[in-house]
């Protein structure tokens, strides 16, 4: 009887490893109570859930799951599509959790994907299929750290409006290719531990980039490359753009071609070249040295 167990045992092993294909998504999730976190996918094809990733699926041809959980005790969640079918995450979101791991993504392509508040943490080693993406609001009111995102391809992604509203995501982003999104609106909006560094960004001459920076913890540096990446790629007249708190240095000139070339009405705090000082002296090795005229320090 013991011997029967124990085949049962590694077979029912056998069945839940095998079933964690690479064509599936899979996310580690955890709450602070006892709560269930909710997938709900609007217009996508239908899913099958499995609430603990040991090859028993709950929900089978479903758009809609809750997947229960105990305080503190995680739970690994994998999705798969029914009858094979991995054509779409579209207008798909998880919530109720208070930290979300994605540990991979699966061959599904997503349209629409957002997760809710609280913490993500993404550490696949395989890369999402955005090359049908519409809106990704992963990060939204979302702390956590985005390890591979320097990997994904937004070349097709249309909006980004609202994508780091209140976030404070460790996420590099620095080149992804936006040149096919048309709205960045309130992309970066209150988020104050963000500094988002986005030089090597080329716009659409159509993009909404109103209130993209509003209340978020640009620094002069980043602000100066933003600015500079404006005039050099977007061509749009009459563009609002707030910031409230940056101020430019390096970029006056593109700055005040914006607004005089081009309409732009721009809002921040004005020049201030501290920042820009204290990076010519590190970047030159000059923290020791008494002579920083090169950086613009004169003595008066």
């Amino acid at each position: 009887m013991k011997f029967i167990f124990l085949i049962f045992m590694i077979l029912n092993s056998a069945i839940s490893i095998s079933d964690e294909s690479s064509d599936h998504f899979i996310v580690q999730v955890e709450g602070f109570t006892n709560d269930s976190v909710t997938i709900v996918h609007d217009f996508g094809e239908r899913f099958d859930t499995d609430c603990n990733s040991d090859g028993i699926y709950e929900r089978i041809d479903s758009r809609a799951s809750s997947c229960p959980f105990k305080a503190f005790e995680p739970i690994r969640i994998t999705i798969r599509g029914t009858n094979n079918i991995y054509t779409g995450f579209n207008n798909s979101r998880l919530f109720r959790a208070d930290r979300y791991t994605i540990l991979q993504w699966g061959k599904f392509q997503y349209i629409s994907l957002g997760i809710h508040g609280g913490e993500i943490n993404e550490r696949a080693t395989d890369v999402p299929d955005f090359s049908n993406l519409r809106r990704l609001g992963l990060f939204t009111n979302a702390t956590g750290i985005i390890e591979n995102a320097h990997l994904w391809d937004m070349s097709n992604a249309s909006s980004m409006s609202n994508m780091f509203e209140n976030s404070s995501v460790e996420i590099d982003f620095q080149n992804w290719d936006v040149s096919n999104v048309g709205d960045f609106k309130r992309m970066f909006y209150n988020a104050r531990d963000l500094n988002p560094n986005i030089q090597n960004w080329e716009f659409r001459d159509d993009a909404i980039v109103s209130d993209m920076f509003y209340l978020t913890g640009l620094s002069q540096i980043n602000y100066d490359r933003a600015l500079s990446a404006f005039y050099k790629t977007h061509n749009g007249q009459g563009i609002n753009l707030g910031t409230v708190h940056a101020s430019y240095c390096r970029s006056e000139e593109d700055r005040e071609f914006l607004i005089n070339e081009r309409g732009w009405n721009i809002i921040d705090r004005g020049k201030d070249c501290t920042d820009s000082i204290e990076e010519c002296i590190y970047s030159n090795g000059l923290e020791n040295s008494s002579n920083n005229t090169q950086c613009g320090i004169t003595d008066d």
